[in-house]
């Protein structure tokens, strides 16, 4: 009853266990601590899997210096490609990765200078929009307390500050 294949026209392929030479273990050792594995894994043609298995059979491990360099490129990269994807949501292209990218009205201190405005009685615009050039005056009255060192800030952050003239 051996003799019968369970699986006919079926047959259990046979894994090719690679072996390092010599030198490749001394390329290895070389590049390991400094280079990103997907890198290491094009220049040698091995598979993540394979190179893993090397990496622990020879027990090496990232160096602290030559981590955070790879950590850092991938930050460069990273922020690289947020400015990338900003620019086509701005000029109107469609995205190309399906990174989430909010597109802030107003910076921080533009956030603040417009909040202190409405606490101090001044009267912001209502039309917010990306190109509005109202969205940038902030109007007082003739009952609003003006203020000397917060309208100078509302300046360096991009604001202009202008009477209400009612219509």
């Amino acid at each position: 009853m051996t003799d019968i294949d369970p699986f006919p026209g079926k047959k259990e392929k046979i894994r090719q266990k690679y072996v390092l030479t010599d030198e490749q273990k001394a390329w290895l050792r070389k590049w390991h601590p400094i280079t990103e594995n997907k890198v290491l894994e094009q220049m040698s043609g091995y598979t993540h899997v394979t190179l893993a298995r090397f990496i622990r059979e020879l027990g090496l491990k990232k160096s602290g210096d030559g981590f955070n360099a790879i950590m850092q490129r991938k930050g460069e990269r990273l922020r690289e490609l947020r400015k990338k994807e900003k620019r086509r949501i701005l000029y109107g292209l469609p995205q190309q990765t399906r990174m989430y990218t909010p597109l802030k009205k107003y910076n921080c201190a533009q956030h603040s200078c417009r909040s202190r405005a409405l606490e101090k009685g001044y009267i912001l615009s209502s039309d917010c929009k990306e190109g509005s050039p109202s969205r940038w005056i902030i109007y007082y009255d003739d009952e609003t307390p003006r203020d000397e060192v917060f309208e100078r800030n509302c300046y360096k952050n991009g604001f202009r500050i202008e009477e209400w003239k009612e219509e």
